[in-house]
């Protein structure tokens, strides 16, 4: 008796822990708006984000790509206007004409602590006039200086630039059309010096993406390097300390597979201290958790692919957790595939893609990151002729809806456009189109709506958005210059208890910030004139709220009933309490009623 009471108690708290433990929000995949002042057109290859001018808000850098008489051609730096919309910013940089890139990269290289950029000239397909890897200094805001670059000749398809012995200095490695190369820096200041170490790397192929990292965790970066001649990725560790000499790191065939490689990038996806592996191809997007070059060579890449495409072109690796669930996802040609699988199982390992409400044709480049600042990480695309996108989402376990509407002219009907629409919180803010319509993308949350728009009163409503869209639309009444009627707005305030009228209340309508105060038979009156108006009241002791309020050519009688702060489950400061037990009060009354079924049970044996 007593063995099975204990296990039914077990059992029940339990259940109640998994039941609360499961309650959440599914994720959603909302786009919020597109940020202007980007080329809707021309062909683009490849994107960075960066704080350039360390404003706190990240910016973009894209490299223009294309064959013989595609334009625009050039590498171009567009700064964040505060998370709203972008100013071109590539004074100093190769512009418009044939400079086509491969791929872009940000990094301080001669420690001044403003950000550099080092860009891969992609002249073979292109017929480009400049070929090798290009290096522009920054200044920390809008102009770039060249600086001296490892080789000015071949066509280089990627490049990507980090400090291979740890030796304080960046080096430097490219992916080309005649295999692969690496030199070691020795800089000072903004007077680069590089040396090429390409023993023991191939000096033949073509190689078009490239990437650093430490495999074996031995201190030292190795090469993980993608062939466009159906090889597969290749892997070349960086055998020695102080210079630097290469040897091929696996002959495995886990690496290999049919078709071009575009694109990788390291990662580590289950928070091992291993190095995993992303790469784009031609036939889809494939991942590999590493083990640190551990056992033996077949068992040091294990892929984990299931839910990624199999088919079509794909090209630059974007990872980051965007949808805020603390596991890393997995972004190319302007898709997004959420990582869910288990982090400690590689067998479980899947993806599944999130469906965007947004698309861009022929996507090429991409890029993740917080674009405005609203801890929500947004998109950034290019395209073969189709420019440069960047676009604010709202992906992540807390949910988003619409507010739409239309704003008219309350005497004429007629749509006003122009008339700026925005909430009390959030940063929201939009204005009405040519139709007098307007939309906002917004948090699930109670808010206060503004309509401004110049020859007007000024409106304002209270919203609620909870698990669906909301229209809520308004009339503007326009301003005149003669004194407009008044209307009385009365009523009375009474205890939702007792019943009795409640003086002393405080209530106040806006915008105008006209107020008054309860009499001792808990009666008000305001006198307004017409419009759009919100009504609140407060007094201690009492729940405050508020409410819409229309005043459209006559008096209204607007009565009230106040609950107590002490009353119907709040607390005495006015916050709400569950109106239950405390969670972790329940396996202890459970144990407590299983204690007292035994007493009762050992008194009725005697």
């Amino acid at each position: 008796m007593i063995s099975f009471l204990i296990f039914m108690m077990i059992m029940l708290s339990s259940i109640i822990i998994i039941v609360f433990a499961g309650i959440g929000s599914a994720s959603t995949s909302r786009a919020r708006s597109e940020l202007g002042g980007l080329p809707s057109e021309g062909r683009f290859n490849h994107i960075s984000l960066a704080d350039i001018n360390k404003d706190d808000y990240l910016d973009i850098i894209v490299g223009a790509g294309g064959y013989p008489g595609n334009e625009p051609g050039g590498l171009y730096v567009y700064l964040n206007q505060n998370g709203k919309s972008f100013t071109d910013a590539s004074t100093g940089l190769p512009g418009s004409g044939k400079n086509y890139f491969g791929s872009v990269q940000v990094i301080d290289i001669d420690k001044d602590s403003d950000l550099d950029i080092i860009a891969a000239y992609e002249s073979q397909w292109s017929k480009g006039d400049n070929k090798g890897i290009g290096i522009w200094l920054g200044n920390g805001g809008s102009s770039w200086s060249a600086a001296n670059s490892p080789t000015n000749s071949g066509s280089f398809d990627s490049a990507f630039c980090a400090d291979i012995n740890n030796d304080g200095n960046l080096d430097l490695i490219g992916g080309s059309s005649r295999g692969l190369y690496a030199w070691q820096g020795a800089h000072s200041g903004s007077s680069l010096s590089w040396t090429e170490v390409r023993d023991g790397l191939p000096t033949s192929n073509e190689y078009t993406g490239v990437n650093l990292g430490d495999i074996n965790n031995d201190g030292r970066l190795d090469i993980a390097a993608g062939s466009y001649s159906s090889r597969g990725i290749s892997i070349y560790l960086c055998s020695s300390t102080g210079g630097i000499s290469w040897s091929e790191g696996h002959k495995d065939t886990s690496l290999k597979h049919n078709g071009n490689t575009f694109d990788m990038c390291f990662v580590d996806f289950n928070d091992d201290s291993n190095l995993d592996l992303v790469a784009s191809l031609r036939g889809g997007v494939k991942a590999y958790l590493g083990n640190g070059n551990s056992g033996s060579r077949d068992s040091w890449w294990n892929e984990i692919s299931s839910g990624l495409p199999t088919a079509d072109d794909y090209y630059q690796i974007a990872v980051e957790d965007i949808n805020n669930d603390d596991k890393l996802d997995i972004g190319c040609n302007f898709q997004v595939w959420s990582n869910t699988g288990s982090m400690s199982n590689s067998e479980s390992y899947s993806w599944q893609e999130i469906e965007l409400d947004v698309t861009l044709s022929e996507a090429i480049g991409m890029a993740i990151g917080d674009l405005n600042n609203d801890d929500h990480m947004d998109i950034v695309g290019c395209g073969w002729d189709s420019g440069v996108k960047a676009k604010t989402l709202a992906l992540g376990v807390e949910q988003y809806h619409f507010i739409r509407g239309t704003v008219l002219d309350k005497a004429t009907g007629a749509p006003l456009s122009g008339a700026i629409v925005r909430t009390d919180k959030g940063d929201y803010e939009t204005k009405t189109n040519a139709n007098g319509e307007y939309e906002l993308n917004v948090r699930d949350s109670s808010y206060q709506l503004t309509i401004i728009l110049s020859g007007y009163k000024e409106a304002l409503k209270l919203t609620e958005v909870s698990g669906s869209d909301l229209t809520v639309d308004f009339q503007l009444i326009e301003e005149t210059n003669k004194p407009e009627s008044k209307f009385t707005l009365s009523g009375t305030l009474t205890d939702s208890a007792t019943g009795e009228p409640i003086s002393n209340v405080v209530v106040t309508v806006q915008p105008g910030g006209v107020s008054t105060k309860t009499n001792e038979l808990g009666k008000y009156t305001l006198l307004i004139t017409n419009g759009s108006y919100i009504l609140s009241y407060s007094l201690s002791g009492y729940q405050s709220d508020s409410l819409n309020v229309e005043i459209n050519g006559d008096s209204i009688i607007k009565d009230f009933t106040l609950s107590s702060t002490t009353a119907d489950g709040l607390d005495g400061d006015g916050s709400k309490d569950d109106g239950g037990l405390p969670f972790m009060e329940i396996p202890i009354i459970i144990f407590a009623v299983v204690i007292a079924i035994l007493i009762f049970s050992r008194k009725k044996r005697k």
